[in-house]
């Protein structure tokens, strides 16, 4: 459809749903995480990305609930719009971190039914972290969900080249 709509993302897809219902074969999303936290957006330009404290910022979006289950009542007509809008084929992906995954995933089951529970990934990144009491939160979940057994998996649409030093690495391994 290569549409760019600006919008609540539930009244969105209250509006979509008379011509898209059961039609979306893939859906990605990336909602709040239930972090507590006010995000600020940055607006300057030409300003040292490793000096956050010295940019020119406004209010972002606020992911700050009263309470886990006001997180829980704004995220649940959500992804029950997903899987109306979701094809017979269609995928889910809801990337979360660990404030919310379990939680949500509780959510998807209802939805889906835990048997259409596909896939967990874990995302993993790097660098610092003011965390000293306990291992650091390094990672997000995406959980996958498919309405039926037979669903939408693009594998070949986000395979990158391998690295030359893996390749390398690769050749150099004894075949057993």
């Amino acid at each position: 459809a290569d549409q760019l709509i600006l919008g609540d993302n539930l009244a969105v897809m209250y509006a979509l749903l008379p011509e898209w219902k059961a039609k979306i074969d893939l859906i990605y999303a990336d909602p709040p995480f239930l972090s507590g936290k006010r995000y600020a957006a940055r607006i300057g330009r030409k300003e040292d990305s490793r000096r956050p404290d010295e940019w020119e910022t406004i209010q972002g979006y606020t992911d700050h609930w009263p309470d886990g289950s006001e997180y829980l009542n704004m995220l649940y007509p959500r992804l029950l719009a997903m899987y109306s809008l979701l094809s017979s084929q269609g995928s889910l992906y809801l990337h979360l971190d660990w404030h919310a995954a379990s939680y949500a995933r509780i959510l998807l089951d209802e939805i889906f039914g835990p048997d259409r529970f596909l896939n967990e990934i874990v995302w993993i990144y790097h660098g610092p972290s003011p965390i000293r009491s306990a291992f650091k939160r390094k990672h997000d979940t995406i959980l996958v969900y498919t309405k039926s057994p037979d669903y939408t998996f693009n594998a070949d649409a986000v395979r990158i080249p391998y690295k030359d030093s893996t390749i390398k690495t690769f050749k150099s391994s004894s075949k057993a």
